[in-house]
C-alpha cells in the first residue's frame, strides 16, 4: 500500500499537501548537514591532513552511503520511507557533535567510525526522502513533484554554507558541529510529524533476491550511469573548493554555493515541468554541459565573482538534472521494489562521490587543484555524449513518465 492510496482525490491531484510541507521543512533542516560537508575538509586540514587525506575522509562518507543501500532499500520497501527518514536523519547528524574532542588532533580511529555512520545516514536519508516524493507524486507530475520536494535542499544551500563558514572562522569548528547536530535533531522531529501508513511488504511479494534481480535490469543501466556522471561535478566542489580557495588565498568560497542555490531554486521553479513535457534526454544534454562549464570556471577562478558565476551554472544543471534522473529511475523500476531501485540509484551518486574523493584527491596531490577541476569536467561531457548516442539509437520521444511503472 502506497501513501497515495490513503489520500483523498483532491490530495491525489495536488503536490502541495501537508506531507509536502512537513517534508520540505524536514529536508531544509537536514540540509544543514549535507550542504555543510564543504566545511569538513577544514577539519582535516586543522589535523594536519593533505589533499589525499581530505579525499579519503570525504570518500569514506560516500563509500558508507553506497554500502548502506542493500540494507536501506529493502528497509524502505518493508517499513516505509518515513521511518527510514527518521533513522537516516539521526545517523547523519548526531555523530557531528563527537568530532569536537578531535579538533586539531591527529585522527583517532573512532573519527573514521563517525564518518562511516554519517555516510550510512546519508544513504538512508536520500533514498527514503526521494522515495517518499515519488510515492506521493500525482499522475503525470513525478518529475515536478521530486523537483519541488528537493527545492528545500537548494534553499538551505543559500544560507547553510555561509553560516558554516562564518561560524568556523569566527568561533571555531566546535560551534559548527553543534549547529549541524542541532538542525539534524530538528529534522528528525519533523519526520515524526509526517503521517504515512506503515508499509509492510507481503512476504510472498518481497524478497531480497527478487529486489536484486529487479533493480539490476538492463533498463535501469541508463539512469544509474547518468546518476554517476552527475555526482562527480556535484561532489568535487563540496570536497575540494574550500582547500582550493585556501590554497590560492581566496576568501568567501561559500558564495559559490549561494550562487548555486539561487539559480537552482529559480531554475527549478521555472523548469519543474520541462522533463515531463519535453522529454528528459534532450533536456539533460545541455545540463551536463553546464556542469562541465562550471568545473572549468572554478579551475580558472581568481575572484569571488568567478566562483559565483561557476555556482550559477552548476546550480541550474543540478536543479533540473537531479529530479529528472530520480523520476526516470522510479518510473522504470518494478512496482514492488521501487524503494530498492531509488536506493541503488542514489547509491550510484554516492559511488560517484566516493570515486571523486579517492581519484581526484590523488589528482590534486600530484598535479594540483586546478588540474583536478579540469579533469572533473570530462565526466559530465561523457554523460552528454552518452545521451546523444542513446537518442540516436532510440530516437522515440518519451519523458520520465512516459512508460508504465514496472
Amino acid at each position: 500500500m502506497s501513501i497515495a492510496d490513503n489520500m483523498t482525490p483532491q490530495e491525489n491531484n495536488s503536490i502541495y499537501t501537508k506531507v509536502f510541507f512537513l517534508a520540505l521543512i524536514y529536508n531544509f533542516f537536514l540540509a544543514f548537514n549535507f550542504t555543510n560537508n564543504a566545511i569538513y575538509p577544514l577539519f582535516v586540514i586543522q589535523s594536519g591532513g593533505t589533499s589525499t587525506n581530505i579525499g579519503l575522509f570525504m570518500a569514506v562518507y560516500s563509500l558508507s552511503a553506497v554500502i548502506s543501500r542493500p540494507i536501506v532499500g529493502p528497509f524502505i520497501d518493508r517499513y516505509g520511507s518515513r521511518n527510514t527518514m527518521i533513522v537516516g536523519s539521526l545517523l547523519m547528524s548526531l555523530p557531528a557533535i563527537f568530532y569536537i574532542p578531535a579538533i586539531g588532533e591527529p585522527f583517532p580511529v573512532w573519527v573514521w567510525g563517525l564518518r562511516i555512520i554519517q555516510g550510512f545516514g546519508a544513504g538512508a536519508h536520500f533514498s527514503s526522502f526521494f522515495t517518499l516524493a515519488s510515492e506521493v507524486a500525482p499522475e503525470g507530475k513525478r518529475n515536478e513533484t521530486i523537483a519541488m520536494y528537493g527545492i528545500s535542499g537548494l534553499g538551505a544551500n543559500l544560507v547553510a554554507p555561509l553560516m558554516g563558514e562564518w561560524l568556523t572562522e569566527t568561533y571555531g569548528l566546535s560551534h559548527f558541529f553543534i549547529m549541524v547536530t542541532s538542525f539534524g535533531v530538528m529534522a528528525t522531529l519533523m519526520a515524526f510529524l509526517i503521517k504515512t501508513p506503515l508499509k509492510i511488504a507481503s512476504h510472498d511479494v518481497f524478497s531480497p533476491r527478487k529486489a536484486k534481480e529487479a533493480v539490476m535490469t538492463k533498463k535501469m543501466l541508463l539512469p544509474y550511469s547518468l546518476s554517476f556522471a552527475m555526482a562527480v561535478p556535484v561532489a568535487i566542489p563540496l570536497m575540494f573548493l574550500a582547500p582550493f580557495a585556501k590554497d590560492i588565498g581566496l576568501t568567501g568560497f561559500s558564495l559559490f554555493f549561494t550562487g548555486y542555490a539561487t539559480t537552482g531554486i529559480i531554475a527549478r521553479l521555472i523548469g519543474k515541468r520541462w522533463a515531463d513535457q519535453f522529454g528528459w534526454r534532450r533536456m539533460l544534454i545541455p545540463l551536463f554541459l553546464l556542469f562541465a562549464i562550471s568545473m572549468i570556471l572554478i579551475a580558472n577562478s581568481e575572484s569571488r565573482q568567478a566562483l559565483i558565476l561557476a555556482g550559477l551554472f552548476g546550480g541550474i544543471a543540478h536543479a533540473l538534472a537531479f529530479p529528472a534522473i530520480i523520476a526516470l529511475g522510479y518510473t522504470f523500476a518494478p512496482k514492488e521494489v521501487k524503494g530498492s531501485a531509488i536506493a541503488v540509484l542514489t547509491g550510484t551518486m554516492d559511488l560517484g562521490f566516493f570515486v571523486s574523493g579517492v581519484i581526484f584527491g590523488q589528482v590534486a596531490y600530484l598535479w594540483g587543484y586546478k588540474m583536478l577541476f579540469y579533469g572533473a569536467s570530462i565526466i559530465p561531457i561523457m554523460g552528454a555524449l552518452g545521451l546523444v548516442i542513446h537518442i540516436i539509437k532510440y530516437p522515440q520521444h518519451f519523458s520520465s513518465d512516459a512508460e508504465e511503472d514496472g
